[in-house]
């Protein structure tokens, strides 16, 4: 071979070892977290696929690798309750219903007239709600009343009443004295000032914290609980007019953990003439409660939303502690009592004797 031949085949030689050198891939050495092998090809790690096999009623999760329980999509009749653990329809249980006055005999409070001094004038810092039922004398409550600028005025005697002729059309009043308040006496308001100052908030607000009338007391029974005022107002003869509607409110407010009451339409001992059901915000801030009579002590009261008057029912919960806060609204509106009571517990001449005669409930 001639020597430019054999140079030419060197030549040849050295690009062919130099282009296989270059196309030549390096080893990839990356070692892979737990949960991910090596691709050799592209020396990356990637996740491990998962080749676990889930039971009946599961689906597997590609991303984390776990079997889920498939959805429940079946739609339940009346009666029954979807159970998302079995994906059945459960038939629904029966609840136990409020206990209802009738078949249900309370026991009977201590009266009045078997009461001791001390148990009649007890001004409790909490007062204990029994068998459904809460009575306070008005004047037992731990608010110095004393200190309001006389707007809520501590009285014990006789009080004038109309015995007949209150007519607006011909107002020939013949009066009388009653003295049949219960307790060592009733608080009378004394004040006129609301007209003065209900239009200006902070105003109200001083007035209101004047003359508040405080009671906190405990509940061991859950129930749905009506408020009740033993109540009497002041004759209006003002230019030499019969009126009616005056001298007959309060402003109330309750704090606690409760929820609007309500009466159930099985409770057929309970005497539902008037019902209607209050909402939370109306027994949530101060409302006017308003029910008096100008002939007797009366127990009465409902809310005054405008257009409705709601009951004020409270539903009250075992354990919990609440307080109820009156505020003076108009001049010479008295209150004896205060009460609060499952309507599903007693029939109305039962509570009503209660308001009567009972002595008030004891201290915590």
């Amino acid at each position: 071979m001639k020597p430019l031949q054999v140079f030419a085949c060197f030549c040849l030689f050295l690009f062919v070892l130099g282009c296989s050198s270059e196309n030549e891939q390096p080893v990839c050495t990356k070692t892979c977290p737990t949960g991910r092998v090596l691709n050799v090809d592209s020396c990356r790690c990637e996740k491990e696929p998962c080749t676990t096999v889930c039971p009946a009623g599961f689906n597997l999760n590609q991303d984390t690798c776990a079997c889920e329980k498939e959805p429940c999509n079946i739609t339940c009749d009346d009666g029954y309750t979807k159970n998302e653990e079995t994906c059945e329809c459960d038939e629904n249980q029966a609840t136990e219903s409020a206990p209802l006055c009738e078949g249900t005999v309370q026991p009977t409070p201590k009266s009045l007239s078997n009461a001791t001094d001390s148990e009649i004038n007890a001004k409790c810092e909490v007062f204990v709600e029994e068998n459904g039922l809460l009575i306070m004398e008005a004047e037992n409550t731990n608010s110095d009343y004393n200190a309001s600028e006389n707007k809520w005025v501590f009285k014990n005697e006789a009080t004038t009443v109309v015995d007949s002729g209150f007519d607006k059309n011909n107002c020939n009043i013949v009066s009388k004295e009653i003295t049949d308040h219960k307790g060592s006496g009733y608080l009378y308001f004394n004040s006129g000032d609301y007209w003065s100052v209900y239009n200006d908030q902070n105003k109200l607000d001083a007035f209101r914290e004047d003359n508040s009338l405080t009671y906190t007391f405990k509940i061991k029974n859950t129930g749905n609980y009506r408020l009740f005022l033993r109540s009497l107002k002041a004759i209006d003869t003002r230019n030499n007019e019969c009126r009616g509607d005056s001298y007959n409110d309060c402003f109330i407010k309750m704090e606690g953990d409760f929820d609007a009451g309500e009466v159930y339409s099985s409770a057929d001992c309970v005497n539902t003439n008037g019902y209607v059901p209050p909402t939370k915000y109306m027994l949530s801030d101060y409302k006017k409660f308003f029910g008096a009579s100008n002939q007797k002590w009366t127990t009465t009261g409902k809310l005054d939303n405008h257009s409705t008057k709601p009951w004020a029912i409270y539903e009250l919960k075992a354990g919990q502690t609440y307080t109820l806060t009156i505020t003076g609204r108009s001049k010479n509106y008295m209150i004896d009592r205060i009460m609060l009571v499952d309507l599903h517990k007693y029939n109305y001449n039962q509570f009503n004797n209660y308001l009567h005669n009972a002595v008030q409930n004891s201290c915590e």
